[in-house]
């Protein structure tokens, strides 16, 4: 509306800060960008974290106080690995499935911490503890198991193991017994059954922290194709052939000398070029090769990586290779590039589409629990608009009715 319009500008300077600034959003996002493009498929997460240490500062009497210093307090984004992003295979989206979550590993320090800090149960620690000493030691690792080994045959009492890996999932449960699901929030260590903590679904608008993005789509399927994918058997093709024609050139190029027992030749006879050789027939010494080369087998190369190529998408005119032979028109070479371009802008707008879907989240984390600096507000031009949009419901900034939140792109800002 036109009422927001003086909003939109100041409240894009807000989020070009807070995310590229304060939360380092490209840094943390180019791993699961990076799986989305070679793996087909990546998985980011924005949430809510507050860090809050304590600091010993000397006061003039000489003696010392604890004051407590917040690092951090804001919306933060992430990625998660593909390998520990927990969703069953026939749902299509974290929002919508079933169930969806992570695994995690943490050490014991930093377990307890988590419970110094109210995220865990009290007690947690001590009762991981009571089941490490009791041997029941989750053996799921090469490294857990050889330990575990060695302690039964040495007799010694278990150790703490390095890391402690328990599962967060988000899910929709009649924890009440009444009517409807809630939408709640478990921690769960598996190998020992316990619960490190249970809570409700805390996001005004009951969202879970995950958003998935692919380069190519699967039919039906929340995973997807990437480029390595896509190229898995043309690589494995173009190794073996590449390898052959290498291996072959090698042998082609080994010559070795065929002697007759009647040419007088000794042992350790020098060989050096322009050396003369006094044979009485001329066959008695020869030059022969082990094998050949074929040309046949670099056409054959050749032809795999034009597959390779129609495959992802990758030709000279994309690359800026010049072009062989006799050039075309520029207008050739412009309507090609635009023609190319079109798979990759296909999957550039699949990621552009999962990066605007975390941006958005972070909007409304930033709506619900405040920015990371509340200064910016009073400080900085415009800081009374950026005030008013965030102080507005969640569902019209989630709904982009007030202003329209995305990434930016080449063709639009």
């Amino acid at each position: 509306s036109s009422r927001w319009s003086d909003h939109a500008r100041p409240v894009e300077r807000f989020m070009n800060r807070e995310l590229m600034s304060q939360m380092e959003a490209r840094k943390k996002l180019e791993p699961c960008i990076l799986e989305i493009e070679k793996y087909g498929t990546g998985v980011g997460k924005v949430a809510y974290e507050k860090v809050i240490k304590t600091a010993l500062r000397p006061m003039p009497d000489g003696t010392e106080i604890e004051v407590p210093v917040t690092l951090r307090d804001g919306a933060v984004v992430d990625s998660v690995s593909f390998g520990r992003f927990l969703m069953p295979l026939s749902a299509t989206s974290p929002q919508t499935a079933p169930w969806c979550g992570e695994e995690h590993s943490l050490s014991p320090y930093e377990v307890a911490g988590l419970e110094e800090s109210g995220f865990f149960k009290p007690g947690t620690l001590k009762k991981l503890e009571a089941w490490v000493v009791k041997g029941q030691q989750s053996a799921t690792g090469v490294e857990n198991k050889f330990r575990q080994s060695q302690e039964a045959l040495e007799g010694r009492k278990p150790v703490w193991p390095n890391l402690i890996d328990w599962v967060e999932i988000w899910l929709g449960f009649n924890v009440d017994g009444g009517t409807s699901n809630k939408e709640i929030v478990v921690h769960y260590h598996r190998p020992s059954r316990t619960l490190l903590s249970v809570r409700y679904n805390w996001h005004d608008d009951l969202r879970r922290p995950y958003r998935t993005g692919v380069y190519f789509p699967i039919e039906h399927r929340w995973t997807g194709i990437g480029i390595c994918k896509q190229n898995e058997q043309f690589q494995r093709e173009l190794t073996t052939q590449h390898r052959q024609r290498l291996d072959n050139a090698t042998l082609a190029n080994m010559r070795m000398i065929k002697i007759s027992k009647l040419s007088g030749y000794k042992p350790d006879e020098p060989i050096f070029p322009g050396k003369m050789w006094f044979v009485d027939d001329m066959t008695h010494v020869d030059t022969f090769q082990l094998g050949e080369v074929y040309n046949s087998a670099f056409n054959n190369e050749q032809a795999t990586l034009m597959y390779s190529e129609r495959r992802t998408g990758v030709n000279d005119t994309i690359l800026g290779a010049t072009v062989q032979g006799t050039p075309g028109t520029a207008t050739g070479d412009l309507a090609r590039i635009q023609e190319g371009g079109k798979k990759f802008d296909y999957a550039y707008g699949n990621i552009k589409t999962f990066v605007s879907e975390l941006i958005l989240d972070t909007a409304v984390t930033v709506a619900q629990f405040g920015p990371r600096r509340w200064e910016y507000y009073d400080t900085v031009e415009g800081g009374q608009y950026v005030k008013e949009f965030f102080s507005a419901p969640v569902e019209l900034i989630r709904n982009n009715l007030l202003v329209e939140l995305r990434a930016a792109g080449q063709q639009q800002n």
